[in-house]
């Protein structure tokens, strides 16, 4: 073989080396870019890479969460129920009679399931006021037809000790159970607390548990009146 061919063949081989070279440089950038469009996030100019590979975020980036505050109109508080809907028909005649507030129960034992009349007492007072619960719209507070009463006074300086059975009832009051008593006929079983300078008595033909319920239901019920 000549010094000519030798010199044709080595010319031909750097240029095709050359070419190689330029077509991987071509392709390895156009992969690049194609990798970077592809979605793959790339770490923001001020991150830092530490001795391991791993980035790390930058000093001014804020990861925590902060919870949303709840909205000014969202009130969580629990709405007191109203009285029992068998008072609804007395209440504007014991706002024209008494200056109290109207401490209502929203239980009464039967009156779900049967009828119970309210009857307002006559008014002797404008700082008490007296309701008979009776079966009957005629009743006259006879053992037969009653099944208890409401009452509520403002005290004074000559209202006597409460006493009886002590009993924690609803808001932290305490209450003084006496049990009924049985003579010529039998008395209601009573609770009887003083709140706000008014004394508030519940009388009921049943026993202290039902009696508790409907004294804790007209303490937390919604008041009616000042």
């Amino acid at each position: 073989m000549s010094v000519k061919h030798v010199k044709t063949i080595l010319l031909v081989t750097a240029v095709l080396l050359s070419t190689s070279l330029i077509l991987f440089k071509t392709i390895t950038s156009k992969n690049e870019s194609e990798v970077n469009q592809s979605g793959v996030v790339q770490p923001p100019d001020n991150s830092e890479v530490n001795q391991s590979g791993v980035v790390q975020p930058p000093d001014n980036v804020d990861n925590s969460t902060k919870p949303e505050p709840p909205p000014d109109n969202v009130d969580n508080s629990t709405k007191p129920e109203p009285p029992h809907q068998i008072f609804q028909s007395i209440v504007p005649q014991l706002q024209q009679q008494t200056q109290l507030p109207l401490l209502l129960p929203s239980f009464v034992p039967g009156a779900d399931y049967g009828p119970v009349y309210p009857v307002v007492s006559p008014a002797t007072s404008d700082n008490k006021y007296e309701i008979m619960l009776g079966y009957t719209e005629d009743c006259n507070g006879g053992t037969a037809c009653r099944l208890g009463t409401i009452s509520a006074e403002r005290l004074t300086v000559a209202a006597k000790e409460l006493t009886g059975e002590r009993v924690d009832l609803a808001s932290g009051i305490t209450g003084y159970f006496v049990d009924f008593t049985c003579g010529a006929s039998c008395s209601d079983a009573t609770i009887s607390w003083d709140h706000k300078g008014s004394r508030y008595t519940l009388g009921l033909k049943g026993k202290k548990e039902t009696l508790e319920k409907m004294a804790n239901s007209a303490i937390t019920a919604r008041k009616i009146g000042k």
